[in-house]
């Protein structure tokens, strides 16, 4: 979870002689954690969490009923019921042990609930968008050909190039599974600098807080903990895979293939003129929580987690698996979505399936508290400022 934004005009405003002499000796090449931090603007924020949104259910509630908005879809094998995965690619620049991305465009994948991968159609929007930002003055470029030496002019100094990729995790926490392991890493040999962003844009709604993380790649034989490299050098190189399990601290934050990449952390960054027009824009909508519930805005998300919780307590309940089997049924049921999300997190297998139902279960009922009661909080304090005739309903 991200908090603070920090107010910077000079991150910006790319260094392209100190990025042309970081390409030739590509020091990250002889160092794995060479980049330690990442800087994100906020433009760069507010565009990958509107394209996320994108991913949102097909869906409208009546009665905490999931309706279809497109009369012509029937069955429920065609309901777009859960969020759908979105991916980009990241702008910006570097700077020794630093990499800032300062905004971000969206690409045309094939994406499911889990996944998404891209395609010829989206890398053809790839190269006709880049094409066209060189062609206004952008500069905008993917990789860098350190064999050539060039001069650096003005428009080489306001040049952005392609830092990275970023993609959602709708609701299942962000982390790189072993797909995005190796797109990262085929990033990483091809055009590096190369980050991948990872964001959730339901947490982010479900708490009012920017869940995003920022992920890079050991390479191929390199191993680490997740703090740091576990091998004899610093490299990290020729260490031997570690064998962890799945209640392994490691493994439970960022899944089975958590030893083959580490976490760099976020700093949210605005310029001057982006702290005016913000503080501008949240000043002229200051009455909007008082027009809402927050309630009423996650309907949708705490039915979906009532449902989650029911499931839950019928598949780790003794007394509901009976001779009909009906117990059953929804044990394979939660089997087939733990299945599902397990596939993506690589997560290898649950010795103790009871207790981890148990943990999931209290976190589920621990989150919907929490909302429930925040909603109810503001409804008092809305209450007891313009009616304070009625009094407060009590917490």
């Amino acid at each position: 979870m991200i908090d603070d934004v920090v107010t910077d005009d000079d991150f910006l405003r790319p260094d392209a002689v100190l990025m042309e002499n970081l390409h030739k000796a590509q020091p990250w090449k002889s160092a794995p954690r060479y980049f330690r931090s990442v800087r994100v603007s906020v433009l760069a924020v507010l565009q990958m969490l509107s394209h996320s949104d994108r991913g949102r259910p097909n869906v409208v509630l009546s009665d905490g009923q999931a309706i279809l908005s497109s009369p012509q879809t029937t069955t429920d094998t065609q309901r777009r019921e859960n969020w759908f995965e979105v991916m980009g690619l990241l702008l910006g620049h570097f700077r020794e042990n630093e990499l800032i991305v300062t905004s971000t465009f969206a690409l045309p994948v094939d994406a499911s609930e889990v996944e998404c991968s891209m395609n010829e159609a989206s890398q053809m929007y790839m190269l006709e968008y880049l094409q066209y930002h060189q062609r206004t003055g952008f500069g905008v470029k993917c990789g860098w050909n350190a064999e050539e030496e060039k001069e650096v002019d003005e428009e080489i100094e306001e040049a952005e190039c392609c830092v990275g990729w970023y993609h959602s995790h709708p609701g299942y926490t962000c982390f790189l599974s072993g797909t995005d392991v190796a797109t990262q890493r085929v990033g990483q040999a091809a055009q590096d600098p190369w980050l991948a962003i990872v964001v959730d844009p339901v947490r982010t709604i479900s708490t009012g807080r920017v869940d995003m993380r920022a992920f890079r790649t050991f390479p191929e034989g390199a191993v680490g903990d997740g703090t740091e490299s576990t091998s004899a050098d610093s490299t990290g190189i020729g260490a031997a895979p570690r064998q962890c399990g799945f209640h392994d601290p490691l493994v439970r934050e960022y899944g089975a293939h958590g030893h083959c990449y580490y976490e760099l952390p976020i700093t949210l960054v605005r310029s001057t003129n982006d702290e005016k027009l913000l503080e501008h824009m949240l000043s002229r909508d200051w009455a909007a929580p008082l027009r809402g519930s927050p309630s009423l805005g996650k309907r949708h998300d705490a039915v979906q987690q009532i449902q989650q919780i029911t499931a839950l307590l019928e598949g780790v309940s003794p007394s509901h698996e009976g001779k009909d089997g009906s117990g059953s049924r929804t044990r394979e049921l939660h089997r087939q979505q733990n299945n599902r999300e397990g596939g993506r997190r690589g997560a290898t297998a649950v010795t103790d399936a009871s207790v981890t139902d148990v943990e999931q279960l209290c976190r589920l009922a621990e989150t919907l508290a929490l909302e429930a009661k925040l909603g109810a909080v503001v409804q008092g304090t809305k209450r007891t400022l313009f009616a304070p005739q009625y009094g407060v309903d009590p917490l």
